[in-house]
């Protein structure tokens, strides 16, 4: 079983917005979502999709699903696995970036990626 944090940013301020269960069993994933407490109570929540609404409790994506969209939505697409399988170095990553048009929203992270190693 692994347990995913799933985290939103709202400007600038980070959330934990709840927990998803992975469980794998005879060649099947499936997966459980529930919402932080924490997260239920603050003036900042809302649904990450229509199947999670907002209460306590776990949450399974509907027949057929083995992810909630919004939860598999953000998960690295074919590009971001590749570039964690090669373990590009920084310099890769920028200019992969520039290249794809995301050095504007990575340019953050890049820089500091590059400056504490």
């Amino acid at each position: 079983m692994n347990d995913i944090e799933v985290y939103v940013d709202l400007t600038g301020e980070t959330f934990l917005v709840g927990l998803a269960r992975i469980n794998r069993a005879r060649g099947n994933e499936t997966m459980v979502f529930e919402y932080d407490r924490a997260w239920l109570e603050s003036t900042n929540r809302f649904a990450l999709e229509p199947g999670l609404p907002l209460m306590r409790g776990g949450f399974s994506p509907g027949a057929g699903h083995s992810l909630f969209g919004s939860i598999g939505d953000s998960a690295p697409d074919t590009w971001g696995r590749r570039l964690m399988q090669r373990k590009a170095s920084p310099s890769e990553i920028a200019q992969a970036a520039v290249d794809c048009g995301a050095w504007k929203v990575m340019r953050p992270y890049l820089e500091a990626m590059t400056h504490t190693g």
